[in-house]
């Protein structure tokens, strides 16, 4: 955990954007994901929608930007 902190603050005071998200962000890691995200980077480039918007038939109301991270979620607790 530390060395991603490292890497974070690293690039935040590089000004580096960060990418959220990837291709097996599945149930824990997901709300870490999206935490991190939300947390660090919330205006950088992601693929953290959440799992609404992969539904075969979308729901008639979809969350709105900039997304809230939701209490119950799965992630670190922050």
């Amino acid at each position: 955990m530390a060395e991603l902190f490292r890497v974070i603050r690293w690039a935040l005071s590089n000004g580096v954007n960060l990418y959220g998200g990837g291709q097996f962000e599945l149930a824990v890691g997901r709300g870490q994901a999206q935490e991190l995200a939300s947390l660090f980077y919330p205006d950088g480039p992601n693929d953290l929608a959440p799992s609404s918007y992969n539904e075969a038939s979308l729901p008639t109301e979809l969350p709105d930007s900039p997304l809230a991270v939701p209490l119950d979620h799965v992630g670190f607790g922050f």
